[in-house]
């Protein structure tokens, strides 16, 4: 997408991030993308429906019982609609039909920021970026994957942003943004749990379910930092079958060995009651009245 194509901005051209909380008077953002025909969201079986077991089990099994969604702040919201946007883009659909939607549903400000993060990576990343070329082209858009039967018996499910075709494999890549280029986020992809359950499922996956039979060689990060002039960093690496199969002994133990033991009596992990935007979810119910 040239300069010229770019999507206008409309309001304020960048966010407030110091105020996290969402107006939860309006239309839930995943709600929005479902009834406009995206996919909304992340995956049914996720790694975010397994995440709160390694921070706290009794958030775990209450947000299994209530069924609780994913909670909304701004951070995420900006994210999942720079992802739809890039989704849309890498598709070769046009963005301008679902920016007018959701500014009509109250979410101007943070369709705005994400705009600009967006036009930000598409004349960053687009122009010449190796995954168009003739030695390495995108051959799938926003692909789930999933396993329905896995070592520590519960179903897992990903989506891949791109998989990308390459002479030596196929290469995942995952859009990512952050408030601040971080050791964590330059370094950290390569054990993180997301990022492997990503790489599992897709070792997994039959051999016609890739339009070639090729490995899954590894990942490409491209990352766009939230700052006033977005910065960029793309980060590739490969990953072998050792790494991955240590992410698969960790989910064996923690569903297994550790919830075996934590369904008898589940106890407040007291590290996790505050995070970086707030309270936990269930903080009012676990410890109500230590104020």
């Amino acid at each position: 997408m040239s300069e010229g194509d770019q999507i206008p901005l409309s309001g304020s051209d960048e966010l407030n991030y110091a105020n996290m909380e969402l107006d939860v008077q309006r239309e839930r953002l995943d709600d929005l993308l479902i009834r406009f025909g995206r996919k909304g969201g992340p995956t049914e079986h996720g790694w975010h429906v397994w995440e709160p077991a390694f921070h706290c089990w009794l958030d775990f099994f209450d947000s299994r019982r209530k069924r609780s969604r994913q909670r909304e702040t701004k951070a995420l919201a900006i994210g999942t609609l720079v992802h739809e946007f890039l989704a849309m883009r890498y598709s070769s659909e046009k963005v301008l039909g679902l920016v007018n939607f959701l500014n009509q549903h109250g979410w101007e400000a943070e369709v705005s920021e994400a705009l600009r993060l967006y036009n930000a990576y598409d004349a960053f990343y687009a122009p010449g970026d190796g995954l168009s070329s003739n030695k390495c082209k995108v051959v799938m858009v926003e692909q789930e994957m999933g396993r329905d039967r896995t070592p520590w018996g519960l179903p897992y499910t990903c989506r891949a942003d791109l998989v990308c075709e390459a002479p030596n494999g196929y290469w995942i890549v995952d859009h990512k943004t952050s408030s601040s280029l971080t050791y964590e986020f330059t370094e950290g992809w390569r054990t993180d749990p997301a990022i492997l359950g990503l790489l599992w499922c897709a070792r997994g996956q039959s051999r016609d379910f890739f339009p070639k039979d090729l490995p899954i060689v590894g990942c490409v990060i491209n990352g766009v930092i939230k700052t006033k002039v977005p910065q960029f960093q793309r980060i590739t690496f490969s990953i072998d079958d050792r790494i991955v199969q240590a992410w698969v002994d960790m989910m064996v133990y923690k569903f297994r060995v550790e919830m075996s033991i934590a369904e008898l009596k589940p106890v407040p992990n007291l590290k996790g009651c505050f995070g970086r935007y707030g309270r936990c979810r269930i903080y009012g119910e676990c410890l109500g009245g230590t104020e």
